[in-house]
């Protein structure tokens, strides 16, 4: 990729139409009201309208809210929110400064004409000083839970679970005496990739160069390339496999490598990862759970020199007992670097006899959404393996996949794999104009077409012609995961022409040498 000298913190955004460009627009309704209220110079207007925001919230997500309720005479309080066995009392705040003790004095004082079964909620727009979450940690045998304006503002903008996110705060309080702020825990976790998993695979590239992951022309979809797609169908059982999808409630990049970390204590985050992240023109293949962690973690220099939208979003692929899973997240551009939307999707051959590995994923990440094992109706892995038409699918080659021979022990670099030039790549075409029709669309998007190799040859001994012969692909509920397969026609006997990979950089027509994730 081209370095840029003058890039800003900030990306641009260069894929947003004008409406969308304007601050106070946003598909969610209680978003645009969110940034209504922001722009309001009568403060004591805004303070009433914040309360109101906050019960139509609640109201949202099935509480029955009552204003300035008697549950706490002779006191006034601002909301009382029930749901099933969950009844909360909850003050709002939307004033420059921050919630400071004796705001929380005062809601305890309400707390204490109420039922003890009653938690507090205080809603604060500023946030909180350190006496007044001291205060709340020291009396924690009457909860009382605290909310940033950032925190809300993250609830509606995402969609998230209300009623699990007031559960995990009461929890954490009660569990550990400590106030719970996910969303505010935005500093990156230092050398978090150091523990992962190294894969022994490299690109490599015709300077003699080596990297763990490269940069082609792109735009949004979660799928990646892979080199070996377990089959779960193949078993000796009757039937199909089994899904597990496990929404996980995780809030920044430092929690989404501390999943990642999980995954590798259990054995799931392996070297044989493959993974994908994805911008608005520019997407990033690479190799391995260590260079994943890594990639995320280098967003800045990642970005330098293109055009970028105000999220990214990836797949990370990798193999598990019975099976394989897919981790999808959205995460911001911008340097809170938060995450949403993230999803483990597990497809196995059947449903474990044992399940305490996964039993244990939930309590971990405290995923309290029920997760079910769904049959599949299908076959897991689509196959295509004879290529419809009268003329080979030639392939362009700009870099190898390089490993050595592990099973026999052989130290010279093999071509395992292959970056080829995408030779359906049509990413301005309409549905009806992408053929071959067995081809899932997110390949017509991509530059980079990466293959597994079926005959392996010494990286030095590159073949004279490369021709796509079969195709394999896979989804879960938020990914897909593809595996073309290349292979090069039987020509003993004639003449190796010299192939020179080179790389195709985004944006431009023309391939040059990648250097991407050294």
């Amino acid at each position: 990729m081209a370095n840029g000298e003058d890039r800003q913190d900030e990306p641009e955004c260069n894929d947003l139409d004008q409406e969308s460009l304007d601050p106070t627009y946003h598909h969610n309704p209680f978003v645009r009201e969110l940034r209504r209220l922001e722009k309001l110079d009568n403060y004591q207007k805004r303070g009433y309208e914040f309360q109101d925001f906050v019960g139509s919230l609640f109201k949202l997500r099935h509480f029955q809210v009552t204003s300035s309720p008697g549950t706490a005479k002779p006191r006034q309080t601002d909301l009382l929110a029930t749901r099933g066995a969950d009844s909360y009392i909850i003050e709002t705040k939307w004033r420059s400064s921050k919630a400071d003790i004796n705001d929380i004095d005062s809601l305890f004082a309400r707390l204490a004409a109420a039922p003890s079964a009653v938690v507090g909620i205080m809603v604060s727009h500023a946030g909180f000083t350190g006496p007044a979450i001291e205060r709340v940690e020291q009396r924690s045998d009457r909860p009382v839970l605290l909310m940033t304006g950032s925190e809300l503002a993250r609830l509606v903008e995402w969609d998230d679970d209300l009623a699990h996110f007031l559960a995990q705060k009461k929890t954490y309080l009660l569990t550990h005496r400590k106030v719970f702020f996910p969303v505010a825990r935005r500093q990156r976790v230092a050398g978090l990739s150091g523990g992962l998993a190294v894969t022994s695979a490299e690109f490599a590239f015709p300077d003699g160069s080596r990297a763990k992951w490269v940069a082609g022309g792109g735009r949004f979809g979660e799928f990646t390339f892979v080199q070996e797609l377990p089959d779960i169908d193949w078993d000796a059982g009757e039937g199909r496999g089994v899904t597990l999808d496990m929404p996980v409630p995780v809030y920044d990049e430092a929690g989404i490598l501390t999943l990642l970390q999980r995954l590798s204590s259990m054995g799931w985050a392996t070297g044989s990862a493959r993974w994908s992240i994805q911008q608005s023109s520019t997407n990033w293949h690479g190799m391995g759970a260590s260079a994943f962690a890594e990639a995320l973690q280098g967003w800045r220099e990642r970005y330098r020199g293109i055009p970028t939208h105000h999220s990214e979003e990836f797949c990370y692929f990798d193999k598990c007992d019975g099976g394989f899973y897919c981790l999808t997240s959205k995460i911001s551009a911008y340097e809170d670097r938060s995450a949403s939307c993230t999803m483990l999707s597990f497809q196995l051959a059947g449903i474990p006899l044992d399940t305490e590995a996964l039993r244990e994923l939930t309590r971990a990440f405290d995923i309290g959404y029920p997760c079910y094992f769904r049959p599949m109706k299908r076959r897991s892995v689509k196959r295509q393996h004879n290529l419809p038409g009268p003329h080979p699918v030639k392939l362009e080659p700009l870099a190898f996949i390089v490993e050595q021979d592990d099973v026999f022990g052989d130290e010279r670099d093999w071509a395992r794999g292959l970056v080829a030039k995408n030779p359906f790549y049509r990413p301005d075409s309409t549905m009806a104009e992408r053929e071959p029709d067995w081809l899932p669309p997110y390949i017509f998007d991509s530059e980079l077409l990466i293959c597994d190799l079926r005959s392996w040859h010494l990286l030095d001994e590159p073949k004279p012609h490369y021709e796509l012969c079969g195709f394999q692909s896979a989804r879960t509920v938020d990914a897909l995961i593809v595996r073309p397969i290349a292979d090069w026609p039987d020509r003993r006997g004639g003449p190796v022409e010299e192939i020179m990979p080179r790389r195709l950089s985004p944006g431009s027509g023309e391939p040059e040498v990648v250097h991407a994730g050294q």
